[in-house]
């Protein structure tokens, strides 16, 4: 079975940049500022585990880099914040990861009605690990903890809705929902609970009020 590694995340992160670099400079771009609260659980290829929902907040900046009136590549850098609760191998746990995300979809938008302009947007994304806290019951003997119990990147689908109301010009008001699926393994193999093959993977969806300058 095909596992996902890091320099595998370093290429698409490369594909990301040369993508975006490539976009034509005459074209019209615009920034602005993001905030929501995601649901997260954890989903793996394992047996006997159960994961429950835990919510979080993130925050960034948006990016638009406009092809044509109605398509653009959207990006942007979040700071993100995960977390799940996991039970495996007699252990609960809860899991809290922060990361920077950077995503890079394409965005596809309608023609404006009454200043209220709708879109839709599919693509990935790559998430580089901040900070993390891991809390188990019953709890481990000091030298039984890990130093890091995630992945240092995290590779994620991303496909989303949303609408846009514009305020005057090029400024809107943004509201969405995006569903994220990770690609690659969130938990490292270190961890005696976790077998190699189980292939836990954060899943999740973010909602985001924004705003555009």
């Amino acid at each position: 079975m095909f596992r996902f590694r890091p320099h595998h995340a370093l290429i698409l992160a490369a594909s990301l940049t040369i993508t975006c670099l490539r976009v034509d400079a005459q074209q019209s771009m615009r920034f602005g500022l993001m905030v929501g609260p995601s649901v997260n659980w954890l989903n793996a290829d394992a047996n006997d585990w159960t994961s429950e929902t835990r919510t979080r907040w993130s925050y960034g900046l948006m990016a638009d880099f406009f092809m044509t009136d109605r398509y653009a590549l959207s990006s942007g850098m979040t700071i993100a914040s995960r977390q799940a609760h996991l039970d495996v191998s007699d252990t609960v746990g809860e899991y809290t990861l922060g990361s920077v995300d950077i995503p890079l979809v394409l965005k596809m938008q309608t023609q404006q009605f009454d200043r209220m302009t709708y879109f839709a947007k599919f693509g990935g994304g790559i998430g580089f690990r901040t900070r993390e806290r891991v809390e188990l019951l019953p709890d481990r003997m000091e030298e039984q903890h890990l130093e890091n119990y995630f992945t240092p990147i995290q590779t994620q689908f991303i496909i989303g809705l949303g609408a846009e109301y514009e305020v005057d010009g090029s400024s809107a008001i943004v509201l969405g929902a995006d569903f994220t699926m990770g690609l690659n393994d969130a938990l490292k193999d270190d961890d005696p609970r976790i077998s190699k093959r189980d292939n836990f993977r954060f899943y999740g969806v973010q909602f985001t009020l924004g705003f555009f300058f």
